[in-house]
């Protein structure tokens, strides 16, 4: 009948909710956007579609989001409610906004996503009064991080292809006292500094910038204070020191300090990163190759 599914505009995604879902697998999520649907080019009498659920950067092959005149447009979601998932949000689409999404109680990490991305009004409660009632949904690797402090993060970037503008987040029940972890419960395990509320690949970051973020809000009273920001579970970071990835866009921009509570009155931005992912930002480290 003519109609090419990729080519086809997006429907109005908004009002939705999701739960126990998303478990089974390392990287899944119970909200997704990304992936490609197509008809095998050398098949020519097929008349099956094949979807690839994964990240495919042959635009034949992806599903690029367009508006009612062809034109290419953001893939949009909004007022979404998740708990109880793997991930909240993942996605490997071409480009992206999330406008209003709430996500409680998940098992690896509350978003995961790629590629050009805008998240607004966003609420992560990272651990509700119900999780502790929550069993693990199975013996598998990935399904025995619920009740593992140590391995949980908020927001996981990628480690290349970010593109991200992340304003209007509240966050909340996501400190110490939620993962059960020393020395903010009394006999729990000691925090790895591998899993923290942000983790970030080391070998993803380059002197530039792929992320920006404003207007962060935190519940002081259930993260354990404001020196939150500065414990080894709010920033962490992942992956092998000696590899940099530099692909497009790199790094992490604090507009205007609210995501790490160094809100100046001269409105000072903060740039983030881990401190063992190299010398890049040590400007001092290469005389007159780095001057402003």
């Amino acid at each position: 009948n003519g109609v090419v599914p990729k080519d086809r505009p997006a429907l109005l995604i908004t009002g939705n909710s999701v739960h126990s879902s998303s478990w089974f697998a390392q990287n899944s999520g119970a909200v997704y956007e990304g992936g490609s649907l197509y008809w095998a080019e050398d098949d020519l009498e097929s008349e099956t579609l094949i979807y690839n659920a994964g990240r495919v950067s042959s635009e034949r092959y992806t599903r690029y989001t367009k508006d009612d005149n062809g034109n290419n447009d953001f893939f949009r979601v909004s007022n979404t409610t998740v708990w109880l998932a793997n991930i909240g949000i993942t996605g490997w689409g071409k480009r992206a906004e999330i406008n209003g999404f709430e996500v409680s109680d998940f098992q690896n990490r509350a978003i995961f996503v790629l590629f050009k991305v805008w998240m607004n009004s966003v609420v992560i409660n990272c651990r509700s009064s119900n999780a502790h009632h929550v069993p693990d949904p199975g013996s598998g690797s990935n399904e025995k991080l619920f009740n593992n402090g140590k391995s949980w993060s908020g927001f996981f970037t990628y480690d290349h292809l970010m593109k991200h503008i992340l304003t209007n987040w509240a966050v909340s029940n996501c400190g110490g006292v939620a993962r059960g972890l020393s020395p903010w419960v009394e006999g729990g395990e000691e925090d790895t500094g591998n899993s923290g509320f942000v983790t970030i690949p080391i070998n993803g970051l380059a002197p530039e910038v792929q992320l920006v973020s404003s207007g962060m809000t935190y519940d002081w009273d259930s993260l354990g204070g404001e020196e939150f920001v500065n414990e080894s579970i709010f920033f962490a970071a992942s992956g092998a020191d000696g590899i940099y990835s530099m692909q497009y866009q790199s790094n992490w921009e604090d507009y205007d300090g609210s995501w790490t509570n160094r809100v100046s009155a001269t409105n000072t931005s903060t740039v983030m990163g881990p401190a063992r992912a190299g010398y890049w930002w040590h400007l001092d480290s290469r005389p007159g190759k780095c001057d402003l």
